[in-house]
């Protein structure tokens, strides 16, 4: 479900449009969720009790929309905080999908 919406997303936007908006949106979500353990975040990452889900699972899946393979993890970090594991893992599985 989650890699059709993605698709569906990335049909909707203008020549163009998906870059910018494919940055900000995994720019956000590895500021929110990426691990500091993460090689390759670009911010300094944020600890398990740290994460603020209800702003990393919108704007992480907004960067799965945008095809970033990294917000998959994030993602599921930011599930695994919120105490949703049967979430956390079907993002782990729909990770391996993709790749």
């Amino acid at each position: 479900m989650l890699l059709s919406a993605g698709r569906a997303a990335l049909a909707e936007l203008r020549p163009g449009e998906h870059s910018q908006k494919a940055e900000e949106a995994a720019a956000e979500c590895d500021t929110l969720a990426a691990s500091p353990f993460d090689d390759e975040r670009k911010s300094d990452g944020v600890e398990l009790d740290q994460i603020d889900v209800s702003r990393a699972i919108p704007a992480c899946t907004e960067a799965i929309k945008a095809n970033s393979g990294p917000a998959m993890s994030r993602l599921a970090r930011a599930f695994v905080k919120k105490g949703d594991y049967e979430e956390a893992s079907n993002t782990v599985a729909a990770s391996k999908i993709r790749a």
